[in-house]
Parts: C-alpha cells; structure tokens; sequence
C-alpha cells in the first residue's frame, strides 16, 4: 500500500467516525483533505456513493427519532432545489477554478461553525434566515457535497435533541447523495475506477461507522468538532495555494 493511499484510508476513517458522531462531516472532511493530493472530481463521488450506505444504515436504526414533519415543511423541499441548482453548474465551472473555490467555501465554513461554537446556546434563525441557509446546504451540496455546516447551523435551534438532529440529518444525505450517485453515473462522472476505490474504501466506512456510533453518547461533541473546524480550517487555506 502507497502513502497516499494509507492517508486517505486514515482520512476516510477519521471522516466517517466524525458523521456516525455528529450527523454529518464524511464527505466535506474527506474531500478537503484529500484534494490536497487528488482531483475533487474524482474523489467527490466515491465519498458520496460511500455515504449512501452509510447513512441508510443509521437512518434505519435511528427511524424513530427522525423528524419527518419538520423534514418535509423545511428542509427537503428546499434542500431538493438547491441540490439540483449546484448539480447542473458543477460541471460548468473550469478544474482550474474547483480547487481554490472549494477552498474559499471550506474556510468560510469552519470558521462559521467556529464562531457557532464559541456561542453558547444555537439562536434559532429568523425564517428567512433559514430559507437562505438550507438552500445553500443545498447547493453547496449539489456543488461539492459538502453541504452539512450550513444545515446543521440552520437546524441548530430546533430543538431537536442530539439524536434526533443526527437522524434527521443523515436522512437528509440518504435522500441526496443517492441522487447524486445516481446523477454522476447518468452523467459518466462515476466510472470503473471509482467504483474500485469505493469498494477498497467500504470497510473503512463500516469500522468509521461503528466508531462514531459507540463515541455518540459518549465524547463531547463539541470539542471533536473543533478540531474538526481547525484541522479544515488549515487544509482550505492550502487549497488556496
């Protein structure tokens, strides 16, 4: 096994412990970190297909928890039109710009979620507020999948507890990234290559998985995520280089 491999193996872990944690965090964690060596064109849709099972295999063991309601009246909806508005300009957007846009967009991120956790309870956003966060998630996510800061910022002051908000969550990305799978396939942007490095990146999935799942109700969210946020932080202001 290649360094580069092993890293993105021990990146790929890291990545899909932190959302079995939290709710969300595989692909953004993944992608930026990766990009630092490999195209996000092709690492993007092997972290998004890896994310489908994931997230259907949470969502169904967490079924019960999960806020439907408030899924259809805010958050699909929305989430649906932006997804589909970024999945369309994606492709326009020249491989000499991705990489310094994601950056851009990464540190814009973590330092958000950075001034969130310095706050002491989540406010709940005014109603347009929110319109405008969750269809950015959305297109973020259409865009780079990376779409998790701005809704989990956007659904922080709903009230939900911690369970509930990571279930609600992945079943957000279950809906999503199984679209956009679907959508990179039809489109030839998931070709044979990939589907080898997602099957050799799989079991890692599972073991993240088990991970996060046994740390949920044991670690403290907050300062994982902040070493989270710093450790994107760095990584975005590389890609800026």
């Amino acid at each position: 096994m290649t360094l580069s491999m092993l890293t993105l193996a021990l990146i790929v872990l890291f990545a899909y412990t932190t959302q079995a944690l939290s709710g969300f965090g595989s692909t953004i964690i993944t992608v930026t970190l990766a990009a630092l060596w490999l195209p996000i064109p092709w690492i993007m849709p092997i972290v998004v297909a890896l994310n489908v099972p994931f997230s259907g295999w949470l969502v169904w063991q967490e079924r019960r928890v999960i806020d439907w309601p408030l899924l259809r009246r805010e958050v699909l909806p929305l989430m649906i039109v932006g997804t589909v508005a970024g999945a369309l300009l994606a492709p326009l957007l020249a491989h000499t710009m991705l990489r310094p846009a994601y950056g851009v967009l990464i540190v814009a991120l973590s330092l958000f979620d950075l001034w969130r956790l310095q706050r002491r309870h989540h406010a709940r956003f005014a109603a347009p507020v929110r319109t405008v966060m969750v269809l950015g998630s959305g297109f973020t996510q259409g865009m780079y999948a990376s779409g998790g800061p701005l809704l989990a910022a956007a659904m922080g002051g709903s009230g939900l507890s911690k369970s509930a908000l990571r279930a609600t969550l992945l079943t957000v990305w279950l809906l999503l990234n199984t679209g956009l799978t679907l959508w990179f396939v039809a489109t030839r942007r998931f070709d044979a290559d990939m589907v080898v490095g997602a099957a050799w990146l799989f079991p890692l999935t599972v073991l993240g998985l088990w991970m996060g799942n046994h740390l949920h109700h044991r670690v403290n969210e907050r300062q994982h995520r902040f070493v989270v946020d710093i450790v994107l932080l760095f990584a975005g202001l590389a890609l800026l280089r």
